[in-house]
């Protein structure tokens, strides 16, 4: 077999995968999907074999890069994962990797520890006793025309939207809801105090702004029904109740706040065999799922960061300062504890499929002006977009179109990427966000990574800015708005219109657009 490259580019001929743990030494133009595929482990395998690096998206000459056994391979751990995460990203069973390694707690990993990875037949008899084991569960139970909406698939069943009884019950919690199944203001849009992004629906749904209250339900009971079967392998694994409402909606709530918290609550949820289902309990499980029982401090981020971090957004509005670590868990224990009081009164009440209606979503109204296709506006932003597009039209005839609203952290990442490349970045107030996101940019370019590497890369040196309530451009909240450049017999004009507009502050004119600072 011919010896693994440790110095020099991957070489042109092929070699056979090896046979134990061996080191690549990155050269100038390597990845690690390259280096994945030459070798003929997974990308997946290959991050988890190198818990080393600084980061997977970049990787630099002189690196050394660990090349995992295939067959039985291992990962170690790192700082914020869970046994339920590493299954995912290995693309096996949780149950798959406790058998291999013998777990007790497979709550309690801990960064460093090397985890055995089933090698592929050990993995396919392990799924086809879970499929079995499904399959006996699912001839015991009834069907879902069989059961009444207290059980957790019809209580979160998308076909019935803002009337399902999941969606009043977390609505409850959201401040979107009645305990009857009535709806309060903020079911129509309102702003999220964690990060300052406009929601819409029972459950908050963030980025809505195309969407219907109604819609955006149906979209996120889609979500949350797409996890419904984990949370039921996971509970019954456990010898619990999945249909109990307590439970279901503790871990569907904490889902609709936190995927990754969620995902450390199925890791944990054979706690609760002892202790039995309670409020106060689930409760408990919820908050260790952000803060390590262990550490007592709350669980670091593969990409930076700490869990739970819209809770120190949270706790600093109400202090006026930043808060310690001690402030921000207060802040989420609270929070945590409020959230199944308030589920609590909405299950307590018997409510069940709601058939109270919605109201028409007052000052909201569809948009007036036209926009590129998934453009993400709050309502706050569309009410101004339309005032604004009133006010031209009055005064000009013109009809404004918008070509860009609120950005998140990747769509951020990708208008300044294409800026990059073409050397024309914009000027940016805080120099010192604008220069840690060129950095990536530059340290991705240097490694010879693709567009779309690059572009993740970006993202996650923006999301952690977020983490620290750094917003380097007003169109990551929802006060920016590009609109399509209008033709130059009345560019003058519609400018002038805009500037006179109450609500906008500044107005920047660009290449092929018109970028609106909102007040």
């Amino acid at each position: 077999m011919p010896e693994i490259s440790r110095v020099g580019a991957i070489p042109d001929h092929r070699s056979s995968p090896p046979d134990g743990d061996n080191e690549h030494v990155v050269q100038r133009g390597d990845s690690l999907w390259s280096i994945a595929r030459h070798y003929g482990v997974s990308l997946a395998q290959l991050e988890g074999a190198n818990p080393q690096l600084a980061s997977h998206d970049f990787i630099l000459p002189g690196d050394r890069v660990r090349i995992p056994t295939r067959g039985g391979a291992n990962h170690v751990v790192r700082a914020g994962e869970t046994i339920g995460g590493i299954a995912g990203q290995h693309g096996v069973s949780a149950r798959a990797i406790i058998d291999a390694n013998g777990l007790k707690r497979p709550d309690l990993i801990h960064p460093g520890d090397r985890l055995t990875l089933p090698a592929p037949q050990e993995i396919r008899r392990t799924n086809q006793a879970s499929e079995m084991a499904t399959a006996r569960a699912t001839r015991t139970a009834p069907t879902v025309s069989q059961q009444s909406d207290n059980d957790v698939r019809t209580m979160f069943d998308p076909a019935l939207g803002s009337r399902a009884r999941g969606a009043v019950i977390i609505g409850q919690a959201e401040g979107t809801r009645t305990p009857s199944g009535g709806f309060r203001d903020a079911f129509y849009g309102h702003i999220d105090p964690g990060n300052g992004v406009g929601n819409r629906g029972s459950f908050s749904l963030q980025h809505a702004g195309n969407l219907t209250p109604e819609q955006a339900d149906a979209q996120q009971l889609a979500r949350l029904s797409r996890q419904i079967p984990a949370f039921e392998a996971a509970a019954r694994a456990a010898g619990l109740d999945p249909d109990n409402a307590t439970l279901a909606t503790g871990y569907l709530d904490l889902y609709n706040q936190s995927p990754t918290a969620a995902a450390r609550f199925l890791d944990q949820i054979g706690t609760l065999r002892e202790i039995g289902i309670t409020r106060e309990s689930v409760t408990d499980l919820r908050i260790h799922s952000y803060i390590d029982r262990a550490t007592g401090e709350r669980f670091p981020l593969s990409g930076g960061g700490r869990a739970g971090s819209g809770f120190v957004n949270i706790a600093q509005k109400a202090l006026g300062r930043k808060p310690t670590e001690a402030e921000v868990q207060r802040t989420l224990r609270a929070d945590q504890s409020r959230r199944m009081q308030d589920m609590d009164a909405a299950i307590t009440t018997g409510a069940t499929t709601a058939s109270v209606s919605p109201r028409p979503a007052a000052g909201d109204g569809p948009a007036r002006f036209t926009s590129s296709p998934g453009i993400d506006l709050t309502p706050a932003a569309t009410r101004s977009a339309n005032a604004l597009h009133d006010s031209v039209q009055a005064a000009t005839g013109y009809s404004i179109h918008v070509t860009s609203g609120r950005r998140g952290p990747d769509r951020q990442a990708s208008a300044m990427y294409g800026n990059f490349a073409d050397n024309s970045s914009p000027r940016y107030a805080n120099q010192a966000a604008f220069d840690e996101v060129r950095d990536a940019y530059i340290s991705g370019r240097r490694a010879g990574l693709g567009r779309a590497a690059i572009v993740d890369g970006m993202a996650n040196v923006l999301q952690r800015q977020v983490d620290r309530g750094v917003l380097i451009s007003r169109h990551m909240s929802d006060r920016a708005l590009d609109i399509r450049m209008p033709p130059a017999t009345s560019r003058q004009a519609v400018v002038a219109a805009i500037r006179d507009n109450p609500e906008v502050q500044s107005v920047g004119i660009e290449d092929d657009h018109l970028h609106i600072q909102l007040r």
